[in-house]
Formats: structure tokens, sequence, C-alpha cells
């Protein structure tokens, strides 16, 4: 009995030794769609993957750079954003992916109030002038749902739903028009939604 116990202690070390992460790297297509199709817009993003089993984990890095027309001015946002975060998916063996899940995201980046339309004090003469860049830091949450789908080969898309909180933001004199990353700086929460490719990476089995 003891002879056969510790084989079976061996055999049960030895299965969960097995256990291999998917290492998965993705492109945003859909910034790089907007980037082509918009002068407003410059942006993409950047993701890597750890599967465990049914546990991912994530990391998101992106650049984004907004320039939107007002009534008064044109506010012009740029600058990195990165998040980090875990999801589970509901699929137990499967190369396709319905995961829940959630994040940790920021950004610092620039924002300059340009075309700003100001009346001078002493002459009352409307005036146009671009303000003095300044800086900003916004830290928000997000629930998110993803939904991937094995192409061919190591190849999958999929599309994700976001949807973000604020917790904190911190802004110098005029206040951002837009957050990269997030949406309005005005907002408390924001919905996104990014369309991904990702490309599974070659792992080695352990012996």
């Amino acid at each position: 009995m003891g002879q056969r116990d510790s084989l079976y202690v061996k055999d049960s070390t030895k299965k969960l030794s097995t256990i291999i992460p998917k290492i998965r790297i993705g492109a945003d297509v859909s910034r790089l769609f907007l980037s082509a199709t918009r002068s407003d817009f410059k942006g993409f993003e950047g993701s890597v993957d750890a599967n465990f089993g049914q546990h991912i984990f994530e990391c998101h890095a992106g650049f984004a750079s907004h320039r939107q027309r007002l009534e008064t001015y044109t506010p012009i946002s740029s600058g990195p954003y990165i998040s980090i975060g875990y999801g589970k998916n509901v699929f137990s063996e499967s190369d396709n992916i319905l995961s829940l899940g959630g994040r940790i995201a920021g950004s610092s980046f620039n924002f300059q109030p340009t075309q700003v339309k100001m009346i001078d004090a002493y002459s009352q003469i409307e005036k146009i002038q671009d303000l003095e860049k300044k800086n900003s830091r916004v830290i928000w949450a997000e629930l998110v749902t993803a939904i991937r789908a094995k192409i061919f080969g190591w190849v999958l898309m999929g599309f994700e739903l976001r949807l973000k909180g604020r917790l904190h933001a911190k802004a110098e004199g005029f206040q951002p028009y837009s957050v990269p990353g997030y949406g309005f700086y005005s907002g408390k929460t924001s919905i996104g939604f990014n369309y991904f490719v990702f490309i599974n990476l070659p792992t080695k089995k352990s012996k």
C-alpha cells in the first residue's frame, strides 16, 4: 500500500507541473482604423496576456492623441496609458475565450487649449491664441467582458467591452477635454469598445 500511495502522489505532482501558460500578444485594430480614417485622432494599443488554464493575467499599453474643435477653443490631449488586470474564461477546455474581469488603469498626459477666443481687457478686441501645455493624471478602474475566437493556427480575434469608472483626476489650470485611453475628462464613467487581433506565442511543454 505504501508503495502505491507514493506512486500516486508522484503522478499527481507531475500532472500539476505540466500546466503551461499560453502567452498572447495582441494589437487593437479598431484604434488603428480610427487613426487611418480620422484626422482628429491618432493612437494605438497593444496587449500581453498570460493564460493559466481559465485564469488570464493581462497588461495593456497604448498611446492616443485627440483633438476636438469646440465653440471657443480646440483642446488637444496626448499621452500614454497603461492597464493591468485579471479575467476568468468561462470555458475550461477551449481555444476560444469568453472572459469576465477587471483592470486598474492610468494615464499621465499633456493637454493644450489651442485657438482660444479671448477678449483683451483693455482694447475689448477678441484675440485667438494658444495656451501653455499642461500635465494631467487620471486613474480609473475597468470592468471588462472579452470575447475571442480562434480563427486559424495561432491567431485569435475578438472584441472587448469596457465599463470605466474614474477613481482619481488631477489637472493644472484649464480642465482637459479628453483623457487618452479613458474618454471625456468630465465624465465619472465611460464606456469603451476595442477589437483585437491576438497571436499565441509558442511555449515548450515541461518534462
